[in-house]
């Protein structure tokens, strides 16, 4: 192993401080000037706002906002910035209303019932409905979408059947109200 030294002027040695403390004072300038201002309206991440722009640092592109063929993390994680869920998560991983307001399970766990929010409404006003559930859940399980993820309705009923062209509609998932909708499995 061979020991490389230099023999520097000092003149020199300042000017590489100099050069080193320049660039450091510019990184911190120039992540200074980064920063936005925090407007008033700004919201939390407990809160909830309709419309507007929603802004997300990304470290790579998201392959695709269409629920029912995302697969990675990241297009995950924009979509559920977006998109609304019968129940979701709070932040101590206990499942609370989101589209549903409440919902029952059966006797033998073959059966959930979920109650929709009448205000519920999508991007353009109109008003969440069962048959929308119905429709979304049909979509995903629906072999001409070539969904990546349709085997998490492979436990409801009449999915088989739906899959394999032998019946027109998945058959356990119903909406026997307008805000009522029913899964079985």
């Amino acid at each position: 192993m061979a020991l490389l030294i230099f023999r520097v002027s000092s003149k020199f040695a300042v000017a590489v401080l100099s050069v080193c403390f320049t660039a450091s004072m510019l990184v911190v300038a120039c992540s200074f000037a980064s920063c936005t201002k925090i407007e008033p309206d700004t919201i939390t991440a407990h809160q909830s706002q309709s419309g507007g722009t929603l802004r997300l640092p990304l470290n790579t592109d998201i392959l695709t906002l269409d629920p029912i063929h995302i697969t990675d993390i990241h297009s995950a994680a924009v979509a559920r910035q977006i998109y609304s869920t019968l129940v979701r998560f709070d932040q101590n991983l206990r499942l609370v209303p989101d589209l549903a307001e409440s919902w029952e399970i059966s006797r033998d766990k073959l059966c959930f019932t979920f109650h929709l929010k009448p205000d519920a409404r999508f991007h353009d006003g109109s008003e969440v409905t069962a048959e929308d559930l119905v429709s979304s859940f049909s979509r995903l399980a629906d072999p001409a979408e070539s969904s990546e993820r349709a085997n998490l309705l492979r436990d409801v009923v009449g999915y088989q059947d739906f899959r394999e062209g032998k019946a027109e509609r998945l058959t356990g998932i119903s909406a026997p109200e307008r805000y009522v909708f029913r899964i079985e499995l």
